[in-house]
């Protein structure tokens, strides 16, 4: 499918004045901080924030009403950096660093996730304090590691092998706690949750759940056992939270089936069929990742609608008296045969 144009009828693009997502979180009272190398990037993020947002760039004209924070050259140790200059970089690197932990494209992350994240902190933490040291700035351990931040991709990642799970997730609580670690932050929410419901699908690449066995919003429960200031009120969850991975599912046979086998990792639109362990589907409305069999409706609607069986001879759909949502009789379904 061709994605919809953002066009407005008259040709004219449209503008948006909403607000971002970090002033979305910083106004509902989570500890958010901005900046950048450039100013006009620091004027788009920062819009409608009421929280620290500045720019090396302008790092010499800060006030407490526009930018929630003064004294920034002192604090950092580090003079007005030139614009179109390396030095404009490490300034922000030298003000605090997000470290993004994911997607490492090497065979030893691939065999240890929780090392190859905690090994990427403590080298990030030895580069920041030679910045310092070379701006003739020494600063201790203790406030290095209050410097940095790091974001983890939650289940699988972009390379094939990596993937973090409930257990590495815990191993990098436990070291951002030692450390008294600035940040921690996860990629993403709407992700913490598993692939498939009748069976964990392992190592799937989707927007909408991890592709490891969890259970819902674990790796949040987890992360929120660190002491902040925004933080939610969910309790731990404890090591006997976590699924074992679900033996492999019953295969539909594409050659006979009257629709095209489900994929977790394609998109389907309202009213599209699929076949699904030998049961028709359809789609209730835009769906990727959720199995079309989910059994969670008591907590959010179903994507999809059974409405017959799939017959593993003849690949015609028969009727079914087991349904999700309301079943169309199996003459609209149509068969294979013309």
């Amino acid at each position: 499918m061709k994605p919809a144009r953002n066009d407005h009828p008259g040709g004219a693009p449209l503008r948006s004045s909403a607000e971002t997502l970090l002033a979305g979180f910083s106004n509902a009272g989570a500890k958010v901080v901005v900046i950048t190398a450039k100013d006009k990037l620091r004027t788009l993020l920062g819009k409608g924030m009421k929280a620290v947002c500045f720019s090396a760039e302008k790092a010499d004209q800060l006030t407490q009403e526009k930018n929630g924070i003064t004294g920034v050259l002192e604090l950092v140790g580090k003079p007005l950096p030139k614009v179109y200059s390396a030095d404009l970089s490490e300034f922000v690197f030298a003000a605090g660093v997000n470290i993004m932990a994911m997607d490492f494209g090497v065979p030893s992350a691939a065999r240890n996730m929780r090392g190859a994240i905690t090994s990427s902190m403590t080298a990030t933490q030895e580069q920041l304090a030679a910045i310092y040291n070379s701006a003739g700035t020494r600063l201790d351990s203790a406030h290095l590691w209050h410097k940095l931040g790091v974001t983890v991709m939650i289940g699988q990642n972009d390379v094939a092998g990596e993937r973090v799970s409930v257990s590495d997730a815990k191993a990098v609580t436990s070291f951002a706690a030692k450390y008294d670690l600035g940040r921690v932050s996860m990629w993403s929410l709407n992700r913490d949750s598993q692939c498939g419901v009748t069976f964990a699908l392992i190592g799937t690449h989707s927007n909408l759940c991890s592709g490891v066995a969890q259970r819902p919003l674990q790796f949040t429960k987890t992360f929120v056992t660190l002491h902040g200031n925004a933080r939610a009120t969910s309790a731990a969850v404890t090591t006997t939270d976590l699924l074992p991975e679900a033996p492999t599912a019953t295969a539909d046979n594409p050659a006979k089936s009257p629709y095209p086998i489900w994929q977790p990792t394609l998109a389907y639109r309202e009213n599209y069929k699929v076949v699904w362990h030998q049961a028709v589907y359809i789609a209730k409305w835009y769906s990727e990742g959720q199995t079309p069999d989910s059994t969670n409706v008591a907590r959010s609607p179903s994507t999809s609608r059974r409405t017959g069986r799939s017959d593993a001879t003849t690949g015609v759909p028969q009727a079914s008296a087991s349904t999700v949502g309301r079943p169309k009789p199996s003459s609209s379904e149509g068969n294979t045969s013309a």
